[in-house]
C-alpha cells in the first residue's frame, strides 16, 4: 500500500521579510526561503518529515521541474518519489511578505498556467499506471486555470476504480464536484465546509458534525481544521473533538492544514482507529506552526499534549434539531 499525492496547480513559494509593509512605497526585502509547494507538495514534505515514503505525482513547468523535484527528494526520512508531468513552461510562483514589526503575514497568489489537453490524457495515462488497490491517493490543491471539475472527476473514477482511497483538499467549484463520489477523506477548514454547504456554520464541534452530517452520504471521514481551536474529524460512527491541551508559541499557520492532512494519512495508512489519527494529525500540525524552519519542522510534541474526545453524531444532531 503506497501514498501517493496529486497537486494540479503546483506553485513555488518565495518567502521574504520586510522592515513595514507599506502600500506605495519601495521597500527592501530579505529572502528568507523558495519553495517547492502547492498543497500536494506541502503534504509530501510532512509525510517524508514523518518518516513515510510517497509518490508525488502533477504537473510542473519545464523551467523549474529539476529544481522543484530535488527539492522534494532531498527531504527525509521519508522518501518523496517524484514523477511529473511537464505541463507549462513556468510553475506559479506565489510571495509570502512578512511584516517585522507588525507581525503580520501578506500572501500574494499567483492562478497559475492551463494544462492543455495533451498533457491531461498524459497525467490521466500515469495515474492509471501508478496507482494500486489499497492505496492512499490525495489530490491537493486547487485547480489550474481551464482545468475542468469534469477532468477532476475523471481522475476520481479512476482511482476509486482501482480500489483506492481516495483524499481530496481542495474548495469551491472542484470540491462540490467531487463530494458527489465515494471519498475516504476530504479536508476542508471552516470557511470551506460553510462554502461548500451553501450557509454559515458555528465553530464548535456539534454544530459542525450537524452540518457535515449529509455529506457522509458519500465521505467517510470529514477532518475540518479550525485553526487554534483545534480540529474535528466527522464519520459515520459519530464524531471526534481534538484539541491541543498546552499553550505553544504559533510561529506560522501557512501550510498547517496540508500538515494536519499528512498527519492523519500518515497515521491511517499505519491501521490506526480514528481517534488516533486525529490526534497524530494535530501533533504534525502544530510541529508545523512552532517551527522557524519554513521547510521542516523538528520533533513531535508528546502525545498527551493533544486531547481527543468522541462523540456519538446522532445523539447531538438530535439535541441541536431541538434547540
Amino acid at each position: 500500500m503506497s501514498i501517493i499525492t496529486i497537486g494540479l496547480n503546483p506553485a513555488i513559494d518565495r518567502i521574504v521579510a520586510a522592515r513595514r509593509l507599506t502600500p506605495g512605497e519601495h521597500l527592501p526585502v530579505t529572502e528568507l526561503a523558495r519553495l517547492a509547494a502547492g498543497k500536494a507538495a506541502n503534504v509530501s514534505r510532512a509525510l517524508a518529515l514523518c518518516g513515510k515514503n510517497s509518490t508525488a505525482l502533477g504537473f510542473v513547468g519545464r523551467s523549474y521541474a529539476d529544481w522543484f523535484t530535488r527539492q522534494l527528494t532531498a527531504l527525509g526520512p521519508g522518501a518523496i518519489r517524484c514523477n511529473f508531468i511537464k505541463a507549462f513552461e513556468r510553475t506559479r510562483e506565489n510571495i509570502t511578505i512578512l511584516d517585522t514589526a507588525a507581525g503580520v503575514e501578506t500572501h500574494l497568489r499567483d492562478a497559475g498556467c492551463p494544462v492543455d489537453a495533451g498533457a491531461f490524457e498524459q497525467f490521466a495515462v500515469l495515474l492509471n499506471k501508478t496507482i494500486r488497490r489499497g492505496d492512499a491517493v490525495v489530490f491537493a490543491g486547487s485547480l489550474p486555470p481551464g482545468f475542468t471539475t469534469r477532468q477532476l472527476v475523471r481522475l476520481l473514477k479512476s482511482c476509486h476504480a482501482a480500489g483506492c482511497r481516495v483524499a481530496v483538499d481542495t474548495s469551491g467549484a472542484a470540491l462540490q464536484a467531487a463530494v458527489r463520489y465515494p471519498l475516504w477523506l476530504i479536508k476542508p477548514n471552516l470557511e470551506e465546509l460553510s462554502e461548500l454547504l451553501g450557509r454559515r456554520i458555528k465553530n464548535n464541534p456539534p454544530a459542525i458534525a450537524a452540518a457535515a452530517g449529509p455529506l457522509l452520504k458519500t465521505v467517510e471521514n470529514i477532518l475540518v481544521s479550525r485553526g487554534a481551536a483545534g480540529a474535528v474529524l466527522v464519520r459515520r460512527d459519530g464524531f471526534y473533538t481534538g484539541r491541543l491541551l498546552k499553550k505553544v508559541k504559533i510561529v506560522r499557520t501557512v501550510a498547517c492544514g496540508d500538515h494536519l492532512l499528512a498527519g492523519f494519512v500518515a497515521a491511517a495508512v499505519d491501521g490506526a482507529a480514528p481517534a488516533e489519527c486525529l490526534r497524530h494529525a494535530l501533533l504534525v500540525a502544530t510541529a508545523r506552526a512552532t517551527s522557524r524552519n519554513f521547510g521542516a519542522f523538528g520533533s513531535l510534541l508528546s502525545a498527551k499534549a493533544v486531547e481527543v474526545r468522541c462523540s456519538d453524531a446522532a445523539v447531538d444532531r438530535r439535541h441541536l434539531q431541538h434547540e
